[in-house]
């Protein structure tokens, strides 16, 4: 995902000016304004496929704040003619495209791969039009984090994925997130990585209970609110653990699994990567719209599924919606409450045949210390046991494995 822009080196943070340029001319006739905050945003509109009139589009786009593109991402030519859009817009305008609401997680990609901060639904009126772009308005004008220095590494986002529900996922991303907070080293050289833990299933999030968090709404407001996170917000939305995590709890009042937006979800990571060295983001086992920008920031997704036939076949779904249109999607297979064995089962075998990728990491069985710590409200790593063992050395998998990426991504 793009970062978003800090106001202090946003020329015009304000909107004042969009252009807008949709298929369908009824969606846009009579339009020459839109209000948001009580104040009026100057708009331009166009009627015509992107391609067509890119020359016209760019010359038009110079001086707008926002430019709202519809587009088609299975289309080169469109793509072509959006790169071109995005490279000769002013510093600091935004582009927006609206697209068809089937859009895959490799059509999303592609579309912020050419320069695209946020992709929204195409309107289905020009009513529905006219509050899509002043939600688009005011989000600009009340989103100001600070965005990462060209020398600063972005964080690293791993996201874990439950195969069914109480499978152990979220004890894993606690877990696997204290570990990776833990401080490393001896006497003056000992180090800490700055860690966030964000906790996205909306409606029965326990990541806060486990820790012993009191409850926080923070996401449920901005659910309600409907705008996007700036840095500041999410400062303070996230609470502090003694462990040294930052920990954005899931809503302690019922939420809609479906009630955050794409752009929403998008900018939560965009900002916590600037602000993180690893985030780890605790999904629900209910597949939502915004998983999409989760899943595509991701270095990592970890599966979490045992290997019992209903659940090795939910896991299979998983991953082909996951990797249909993207099979480079970094899923791995960590199989919880599950001993490692010194030969693969035929079992065993057959569930890695039917996953496509062996299993790698084995999270034994300890229901006993793991009970202890969760109604501890503590880390598995006070309490002890075989399971805070086995999280602390994948933990490690994940350091070395990310950090070998990182260092083949930059030729070294």
């Amino acid at each position: 995902m793009s970062a978003l822009f800090d106001e202090r080196n946003d020329p015009m943070p304000n909107v004042q000016s969009m252009l807008v340029v949709t298929r369908d001319g009824a969606l846009t006739e009579g339009l020459d304004h839109v209000e948001t905050t009580g104040k009026p945003i100057s708009l331009t509109a166009e009627t015509g496929h992107l391609a067509r009139l890119n020359g016209r589009v760019q010359q038009m786009a110079r001086d707008k704040d926002v430019i709202v593109v519809q587009t088609d991402p299975h289309d080169p030519d469109d793509i072509a003619a959006l790169r071109v859009l995005v490279r000769s817009k002013r510093p600091g305008a935004s582009v927006v495209a609206l697209a068809d609401e089937n859009l895959s997680l490799a059509d999303v990609q592609l579309l912020n791969d050419a320069g695209v901060e946020r992709v929204l639904p195409v309107p289905h009126s020009a009513d529905a039009l006219v509050s899509e772009l002043s939600r688009i308005g005011a989000a600009r004008q009340v989103t100001s984090p600070v965005a990462s220095t060209p020398s600063k590494a972005a964080g690293r986002i791993i996201a874990t994925l439950p195969a069914r529900g109480g499978i152990g996922a979220t004890t894993l991303s606690v877990n696997l997130a204290e570990s990776l907070a833990a401080p490393r080293g001896f006497g003056r050289s000992k180090t800490r990585a700055k860690v966030a833990l964000v906790d996205l299933d909306l409606q029965f999030g326990s990541v806060g209970s486990m820790l012993d968090l009191p409850e926080h709404d923070a996401l449920a407001r901005l659910a309600g609110e409907g705008t996007l996170p700036d840095v500041t917000f999410l400062r303070q939305a996230m609470l502090d653990h003694p462990s040294g995590l930052r920990i954005m709890p899931a809503p302690s009042t019922f939420v809609p699994q479906d009630a955050l937006g794409v752009a929403q979800v998008a900018a939560i990571i965009d900002v916590l990567r600037t602000e993180f060295d690893y985030v780890v983001i605790d999904l629900p086992h209910a597949v939502a719209r915004w998983i999409e920008p989760v899943i595509s920031a991701a270095d990592m997704v970890l599966l979490v599924a045992d290997l019992s036939v209903p659940v090795v076949r939910q896991g299979r779904r998983l991953t082909e919606l996951l990797t249909a249109d993207n099979p480079a999607v970094p899923l791995r297979l960590v199989a919880s409450r599950e001993d490692k064995p010194m030969f693969r089962s035929s079992t065993q075998r057959e569930a890695e045949r039917a996953l496509e990728r062996p299993v790698w990491a084995w999270l034994p069985p300890d229901q006993k210390h793991a009970r202890a710590a969760a109604d501890q409200g503590r880390p598995l790593r006070e309490v002890g046991g075989v399971l805070s063992k086995a999280i602390n050395r994948l933990a490690r998998q994940v350091e070395r494995e990310l950090n070998t990426s990182s260092a083949v991504a930059k030729g070294v």
